[in-house]
């Protein structure tokens, strides 16, 4: 409940500050800081990798209740995200003037700012980079009433940032990127700070468990394939764009991409709160447990997710014009496929965690990683044979499919994982919740003309039609009874009675 409260304050910061940013830089520099901050992002290859290691091996050291362990393990991880940073920092320096002066493609007058662009967004990602194990701290104690409040305050920092460039008359794109690694900066002091005050293991002291070292690094070693391909299927394909099609369809993409984040975001909230349980449960060896968080946290993420996306998707062209004001070329066909991307993908994600839980994913990698690497090639090939912008993300949903089938035949050998169990429990009750629940929705947008009124009630009608068929259609009889006596015992709660 907490994350979901913070959820819904950053969702609405988040899609503020875009539009206002991308009015005070306007679509040119909106569209180079897009693609050179995507550009770094290919180091999350690397750090993504080490991130996932970390999570994981402190949330089962935390179930096992040793503290020496814990601290060894922080302190493992800490000296492999510091070399990670000299390493990242000294290839992407190189490779940086390389692409900033040899490949970005835009005008000429504004290289240097696109160069201070990079060295901001550079130091920016090595300072998150530094956050991934006390983020991991947090979310392993499960701690998220700080998890929300701090994110709270980084979108309030945000919020300033926006407002600070518009009143700037000389350069913005630089104010921007230089003001963004500031509140990067800050908001990893609060965590660190937090952290120690809370957490005994989180006294770094220098040194470095060699055998961890290794366990940690071949877990992110083997990872690395799987990060390395969704890194190439976003920001790569970003880079194609710009490549292919110029910095007015990178603008588009990237308003699309701040979208995509914070929808995504809004269903992390409940995966992230869910995801130490279903590491611990494999770790005491209760997998049966483990199978029905897996199955259940799935349906209700798209549950939640279909929710919010069914009116969004019904109403994207008047969402977009009421938002940006004057809309980008390409941004509503790349809104609706972004929706569709998040629905499929939502799916996967404690899929995903429970292989993460068994730390043996070498097989996982290099099967569901490998579909991943094939979207930046076909893209590719798309675009050079005269494909439109938005048939990336066709052919993104198209591996998401693949891989969401390659990811249940791999957990049925991997931990006798119920494939039966998950179509029926989980995906045939997704499908039909999603199919009976749009009927409504679509007969006031086909029978009304687009209007704030039509958007006001294709809003309301959703949300009865969502939640009548996930009520009605999507729970079992057991969930039905639970949602009553939770109910009940809410009716005869203090808090009801005091109202």
């Amino acid at each position: 409940m907490l994350l979901s409260v913070r959820m819904i304050i950053l969702m609405v910061v988040n899609l503020y500050i875009s539009r206002i940013v991308l009015e005070a830089l306007g679509e040119e520099d909106y569209g180079i800081y897009t693609t050179v901050a995507g550009f770094v992002t290919f180091a999350s290859i690397l750090s993504g990798s080490v991130s996932n290691s970390i999570s994981r091996y402190l949330t089962i050291y935390l179930e096992k209740g040793n503290l020496q362990d814990l601290k060894r393990v922080f302190a493992t991880s800490i000296s492999i995200q510091l070399v990670l940073s000299l390493m990242i920092l000294v290839m992407f320096e190189l490779l940086g003037v390389w692409y900033v002066y040899g490949k970005l493609n835009c005008p000429p007058d504004r290289v240097d700012a696109a160069m201070a662009v990079l060295q901001f967004s550079l130091f920016t990602f090595i300072v998150n980079l530094l956050s991934a194990s006390y983020n991991a701290t947090i979310i392993a104690h499960e701690r998220m009433n700080a998890f929300a409040y701090i994110s709270i305050v980084e979108a309030l920092l945000k919020l300033g940032i926006a407002f600070s460039i518009v009143s700037f008359s000389k350069d913005k794109l630089i104010l921007f990127a230089g003001l963004m690694f500031l509140s990067a900066l800050v908001v990893r002091l609060i965590y660190s700070i937090y952290c120690k005050r809370h957490f005994e293991e989180c006294r770094y002291e220098f040194g470095c468990d060699k055998k961890l070292f290794k366990k940690m690094f071949s877990f992110a070693g083997w990872n690395f394939i799987g990060t390395g391909s969704y890194v190439l299927m976003t920001q790569g394909v970003n880079i194609l764009m710009n490549f292919f099609f110029g910095l007015p369809i990178n603008a588009a993409r990237g308003v699309v991409m701040k979208v995509e984040a914070t929808i995504n975001q809004f269903i992390n909230n409940f995966t992230t709160a869910v995801n130490p349980q279903i590491i611990k449960s494999y770790s005491r060896h209760d997998v049966g447990y483990m199978h029905d968080l897996v199955c259940l946290s799935s349906k209700y993420s798209y549950f939640i997710l279909w929710a919010i996306s069914l009116p969004l998707l019904m109403e994207s062209e008047f969402i977009i014009n009421l938002w940006l004001k004057v809309p980008l070329p390409q941004t509503v066909v790349f809104f609706r496929w972004m929706i569709c991307l998040s629905l499929l993908s939502v799916i996967s994600n404690p899929l995903i965690t429970s292989f993460y839980a068994t730390g043996n994913i070498k097989r996982y990698q290099i099967v569901v990683g490998g579909l991943g690497l094939l979207v930046f090639p076909l893209a590719w090939g798309a675009f050079a044979l005269g494909y439109p912008p938005y048939f990336a993300y066709a052919i993104q949903f198209g591996v998401f499919l693949l891989q969401l089938l390659s990811r249940l035949l791999l957990l049925r050998r991997m931990i006798s994982f119920s494939i039966r169990n998950f179509i029926f429990e989980t995906l045939l009750k997704d499908l039909v919740v999603t199919i009976i629940s749009i009927a409504l929705p679509l007969i006031v947008v086909l029978f009304f003309a687009p209007s704030l009124e039509r958007f006001i009630l294709s809003v309301l009608v959703s949300m009865v039609a969502v939640g009548s068929a996930i009520y009605l259609l999507g729970f079992s009889k057991r969930e039905k009874s639970a949602i009553m006596r939770y109910t009940r015992d809410f009716r005869k709660s203090k808090f009801y009675h005091n109202r």
